[in-house]
């Protein structure tokens, strides 16, 4: 795959505000982007308010326009994941995708909505959200939250397969990387992500961002982080009762090819929160019931 000079690259970002619903157990926001009655129109998402699992937003996403950059579209195909113990997380449908309709130069894109409510933490301090993102051929793609006064903090990955922590960025900026994976990971298909911040993290004084890429879904403990990076003048944590300002995704866009795209934005207290899921039964489990099914037919039958 060519790669284009560095003054065509695209860096773009959307940012989004939660309306926060529930309690502090459960997942306080989640959209999967669906489209229908209720949820997103299929086309461009600036102007939409969409109606997410956990309520409506407080305004409809904005955005500007260029020549040379399409705005953010909803489209009926979701993105999914399954790990490698068969459970797949579960989705809704439809999904958004960020593209280019021109290389001639480069632009900044920005969509967002207005700020609502405490991001929230369980008793531990720690703040969970996680997103499905297809890279397509951006350098580098990008989710994450911003609270209050406070920089971004962002997790995804690049072009090389490597996980990334992102601090900081203004604007449609992703902001520089303070963290990434010695390892790399598959970023051909499907990447899930789940972020994980820690107020006083492990006891160090500072607030500690960890990234997982690819994690098995039932259980926290069963992954081994893919990048850790402890924050420390920044007190980036949210204390002191500052709001939500935006959950965000950003792609940084080398030119008119494969799109990237985003979907399954969840934010909550506890791991469980942002990896729901469900079993996916194996073939010769499926065969060993329909057999079952079979057998009791047919003794329902000589009865």
């Amino acid at each position: 795959m060519t790669r284009l000079p560095q003054h065509v690259l695209l860096t773009t970002t959307l940012t989004l505000t939660l309306g926060l619903a529930g309690s502090a157990s459960a997942a306080l926001l989640a959209d999967g982007f669906a489209t229908g009655t209720g949820d997103y129109s299929l086309g461009l998402l600036a102007g939409q308010t969409g109606t997410p699992e956990s309520g409506s937003y407080e305004a409809a996403w904005s955005g500007g326009t260029g020549t040379s950059f399409g705005d953010p579209g909803v489209v009926t195909t979701g993105l999914s994941y399954t790990d490698a113990s068969n459970y797949a997380l579960n989705v809704s449908g439809g999904s958004v995708t960020l593209e280019r309709t021109s290389n001639s130069t480069t632009i900044d894109k920005l969509g967002s909505v207005n700020p609502a409510g405490n991001p929230g933490t369980n008793a531990g301090g720690v703040v969970y959200f996680s997103g499905l993102l297809s890279l397509g051929d951006s350098n580098f793609a990008t989710l994450g939250l911003k609270i209050g006064t406070k920089q971004r903090v962002g997790v995804g990955v690049n072009s090389s397969g490597n996980a990334e922590i992102r601090q900081g960025g203004a604007g449609s900026t992703a902001g520089s990387v303070v963290a990434t994976s010695i390892g790399t990971f598959d970023v051909s298909g499907t990447v899930f992500i789940v972020g994980r911040i820690q107020d006083n993290g492990l006891g160090s004084g500072k607030d500690r961002v960890s990234v997982y890429i690819n994690p098995l879904l039932t259980s926290e403990g069963l992954n081994t982080e893919a990048a850790v990076a402890d924050f420390g003048t920044n007190a980036w944590f949210p204390n002191s009762g500052e709001n939500l300002d935006e959950l965000f995704f950003l792609a940084n866009l080398v030119g008119q090819q494969t799109g990237t795209g985003f979907d399954e934005f969840r934010v909550g207290s506890t791991w469980a929160d942002v990896t729901p899921n469900t079993l996916i039964p194996e073939p010769a489990s499926l065969a060993l019931m329909g057999l079952g099914g079979l057998l009791m037919l047919g003794r329902s039958r000589r009865a």
